[in-house]
């Protein structure tokens, strides 16, 4: 490629993805209630990359009630690929949503720093949705997030600071969900992902 073109297309992205994951009790329509992991797509032919996720393991506690649980938090931080989870039997992907992106030479040195913030939940009801929203804040210094999402901050009003939430991502998600599902019900097993412009 001719030295202009290079500089006039700019280095090589990757899409950082938000993506859904449905349950046995749980999918299309109940998206705020959903898995989230973030996801760098390195690869778009299979919509792999390394993946950032919490997820929680419950355990009787032997000095409480009988029906006193545990909850213990744990961070996967591996490589993955929408298809792996989605061309199962209970095809568990659900679609994803861009929400940024990451120069392809920098992805090594932003899953070191998003496998430097472990899961710790700050409230009650904390979840893997929480998780995800917090690792989107990290990238917010870096300018990472996708222009709607990183001025969020901004329309929230004068000196007030709002973090991006779950209803900012909704609607593109209620999106995705119904378009990997008609792939799903068409054995097509296709998980749709909503690329920004």
């Amino acid at each position: 490629m001719p030295t202009v073109l290079k500089r006039l297309a700019g280095p090589p992205t990757c899409p950082i993805v938000v993506v859904q994951y449905k349950n046995e009790f749980r999918g299309v329509g109940h998206e705020a209630d959903l898995h989230w992991a973030l996801v760098v797509i390195t690869d778009r032919a299979t919509l792999s990359g390394p993946s950032f996720q919490a997820y929680a393991q419950r355990r009787h506690t032997d000095d409480a009630q009988e029906y006193e649980y545990e909850t213990q938090w744990y961070r996967r931080h591996a490589p993955a690929s929408l298809f792996d989870v989605s061309a199962t039997v209970r095809s568990l992907c659900l679609g994803g949503v861009q929400v940024g992106s990451v120069r392809a030479a920098d992805v090594g040195k932003l899953m070191e720093y998003l496998a430097s913030h472990p899961p710790m939940p700050s409230h009650r009801g904390w979840c893997s949705r929480d998780y995800v929203l917090e690792l989107l804040e990290l990238l917010r210094p870096f300018k990472m997030l996708r222009p709607d999402l990183q001025g969020i901050h901004l329309r929230a009003g004068a000196g007030d600071r709002r973090e991006v939430g779950v209803d900012d991502l909704l609607p593109d998600l209620q999106e995705v969900g119904r378009v990997t599902q008609e792939s799903i019900f068409q054995e097509e097993f296709r998980p749709c992902v909503k690329y920004a412009s």
